[in-house]
Formats: C-alpha cells, sequence, structure tokens
C-alpha cells in the first residue's frame, strides 16, 4: 500500500476518537439529567433520551483529553506518513542507480514535528527541494497552507508540552480534513517531481 493509502487508512483512527468523543458527551449529559431528576419518572426518561440522542455543545474534561489526544496523533499520522512517502520515493526512483536503495531510505529520516522547515529538509535530502513551497489547492493558496500547518504544529506542542489551549471537535475535524488535503497534494507533487526527473 502506498504512503498516502496508509494514512487514510490510519486516519480512522482519528476518526473512532470523534466517536467516542460524541458517547462521551451524551454520557456526561444523561449523568447530569439523572442527579437532577432525584426519582422522578419523566425527568429520568429525558435522561435516558438525551443517552442516545445527538450531543450538543459541552466539552468536560474527559472529553478534551479525547480531542487533544487526536491532535497529538493527528500530527504524529502525518510525520509517519511524510517519512513513509519520502522512503516509497527513494525506493521506487533510485533503485536502479544506488546499491543498497534500502539503506539509502532508511537513512532518509524526518527529524521533529511535521512542520514546514522539517518537511522541506526531508525531501531536499532526496533532491526534491523546498516541496512545501509548491503546496496550494482551491480555496488554500501556499500562504494560507504554511499557516494551517504551523497551526497544527503550535497546537500538538501546546497540548503535549501541558499548554492549556481548549480543542474542540470542530478544530480536530478541521485539522484532519487538513491533514487529508496536504497529504493528497505532496504524494502529488512528489510524483510530478518524480516523473520530471526520470523524462529522457
Amino acid at each position: 500500500m502506498s504512503a498516502l493509502g496508509n494514512l487514510r487508512m490510519r486516519l480512522a483512527e482519528i476518526d473512532k476518537l470523534m466517536e467516542a468523543h460524541q458517547m462521551l458527551v451524551r454520557f456526561h449529559k444523561a449523568q447530569r439529567r439523572l442527579k437532577l431528576a432525584q426519582g422522578d419518572i419523566t425527568k429520568t426518561l429525558d435522561a435516558l433520551k438525551n443517552l442516545v440522542g445527538t450531543p450538543g455543545r459541552g466539552r468536560p474534561p474527559a472529553i478534551q483529553v479525547l480531542n487533544k489526544a487526536g491532535i497529538v496523533l493527528l500530527s504524529a499520522l502525518l510525520q509517519s506518513f511524510v517519512q513513509e512517502l519520502a522512503e516509497d520515493h527513494i525506493r521506487l526512483h533510485f533503485s536502479n542507480v544506488a546499491n543498497d536503495v534500502n539503506t539509502m531510505a532508511e537513512a532518509v529520516s524526518m527529524q521533529g514535528n511535521p512542520h514546514e522547515n522539517n518537511i522541506n529538509k526531508t525531501f531536499s535530502t532526496i533532491g526534491i527541494p523546498k516541496i512545501v513551497n509548491r503546496l496550494h489547492w482551491h480555496g488554500f493558496d501556499n500562504a494560507a497552507v504554511k499557516t494551517r500547518l504551523r497551526q497544527l504544529n503550535e497546537l500538538r506542542n501546546n497540548v503535549a508540552h501541558g499548554g492549556t489551549n481548549q480543542v474542540t471537535r470542530k478544530t480536530l475535524s478541521k485539522m484532519k480534513a487538513f491533514v487529508l488535503l496536504f497529504s493528497g497534494r505532496l504524494d502529488n507533487e512528489v510524483a510530478k517531481t518524480a516523473q520530471q526527473h526520470t523524462k529522457p
């Protein structure tokens, strides 16, 4: 499976966190209503309906933990994707010139979080300089891409190092959508560059 295919499969883990988020919100609301019911059957039934209904707003601490875990996982998945994409590129396009292509692929390593400089450095080592500068799509010019990537890394660092930033389900969902688009464009750009280098 390709690096992009692997990433898309792994992103299902983020969906599971968001599902757990919804279930936890429902549980907390039902629990609150049951406490208020104090034996009143109508209020107890309302609490049970809340348990199986769609959750509304509210972020108890346990839900914040799920959202924050999702951001850290999302960043780790993007980092893994970048590394795997670079390794795949080496194996695919250097096998006829390098004696030990696997050793070469393993030597390329992305150091640190997936921010612009680290991604650029990873691909520069295999002949694709400043790749992040080439990424854009409808509604996201290159400056917006870099800004969103920086926001993801800043949020990840804040969460991972005990910061106080709140992470909503909407933020997690927005960042996941960005990672999907970013990884697809990065994959396309690597493939396009590879085709240009292999033209006779």
